[in-house]
């Protein structure tokens, strides 16, 4: 009577033991969406990454990554890619992996795949990024590596620019005087929250000025302020114009997981021309005269910051070297600010 007394006993504190655990399990959902434009699950023995993009309709995204501690882990790769889905349901229940979905037709579709947390890299990202690189999530690299390289656009830019320490005769208009830069190709290194670019692209800058004045080169090459002889003249714009090849480097973090990030660099500029261009207009007759070969810098580097918001930014741009070679006696350095566009992402 002891015996199944006991026996009985020991079975109901095993049932007891196994309920209690299966209580304690811990579920956590990590996304609910009722549609997505696309679900993108990749899994291997030691990783895992879910994607789904644009969800709900909107640009928001959600990003999932496992990744094994263990280097030794290997096996086959399973990757699914589904455009669109609705019902999307992803859980994590004390390392199992859930995905639940629909397809357009009704069918009804999961995914599970066991992980070991202990022993695992995990992040973890709801947001408008495009690209999981942007939080830290390093896809297409050998698992025992965190650099990811990219090719990547220099970012297009446009702004106004002003000169400094500079004649006062000059007189420049900030808001006439007009820089754009054009990128031509690029590459960046990332690494979880921080990014390194280089690049090479062309950059205009220009620079106007407002008074009853124009720019004037003597033939000794000395550029100055001159004044209109014919003071019916009107409608005056005299600039001089700057066109450089441009070989940005620059250093990108990202605030955590939000959408803000900034930017340092340097920039090196292989000036290869600049022009005086002077136009006026006297009665109905418009005249136009125009000086090549003003003797610019060939190489300047300017110093660059950069505030971003998503693919939009703001820079400060700063040339602390003389644009023009001292022999013009029109000595300036350079200030400009606009807005940067960045189209890589």
């Amino acid at each position: 009577m002891k015996a199944k007394t006991l026996t009985l006993f020991f079975s109901l504190f095993l049932l007891g033991t196994f309920l209690q655990s299966g209580l304690h399990a811990e579920e956590v959902t990590l996304l609910t969406a009722g549609c997505a434009k696309s679900l993108e699950l990749e899994s291997r023995a030691d990783k895992l990454y879910i994607t789904v993009m644009n969800i709900d309709s909107t640009d928001q995204s959600f990003y999932y990554y496992v990744k094994s501690k263990n280097p030794e882990v290997v096996g086959p790769t399973t990757v699914k890619t589904l455009s669109p889905v609705k019902d999307i349901v992803v859980s994590d229940v004390d390392g199992t992996i859930s995905v639940s979905y629909s397809t357009l037709d009704g069918e009804q579709m999961s995914f599970v795949q066991i992980i070991d947390k202990a022993d695992c890299e995990i992040k973890s990202y709801l947001g408008t990024k495009k690209h999981a690189r942007m939080f830290g999530i390093s896809r297409d690299v050998p698992s025992d590596s965190k650099t990811h390289w990219d090719c990547a656009i220099w970012p297009l830019n446009v702004g106004w620019d002003t000169p400094l320490n500079s004649n006062k005769s000059l007189q420049p208009s900030f808001f006439r005087s007009w820089e754009i830069g054009i990128p031509l190709i690029g590459a960046s290194m990332s690494r979880n929250f921080s990014r390194l670019h280089f690049g090479i692209g062309f950059n205009w800058r220009n620079y106007v000025t407002t008074a009853n004045h124009y720019f004037d080169k003597g033939e000794d090459g000395v550029i100055t302020m001159s004044p209109f002889a014919d003071k019916n003249v009107k409608d005056t714009r005299s600039r001089i114009k700057v066109f450089s090849l441009q070989v940005p480097v620059f250093y990108t973090a990202e605030l955590g997981k939000s959408d803000w990030s900034v930017s340092l660099g340097v920039i090196a500029d292989f000036n290869t021309s600049a022009s005086i261009k002077t136009s006026y207009k006297i009665g109905k007759d418009d005249f136009t005269v125009k000086n090549n070969s003003i003797r610019q810098r060939p190489v300047t580097v300017e110093v660059m910051p950069i505030v971003w918001y998503q693919n939009v930014g703001l820079y400060c741009r700063y040339n602390p070297m003389n644009t023009l070679k001292n022999s013009t006696l029109m000595e300036f350095k350079s200030l400009s600010v606009g807005l940067i566009l960045n189209t890589d992402f």
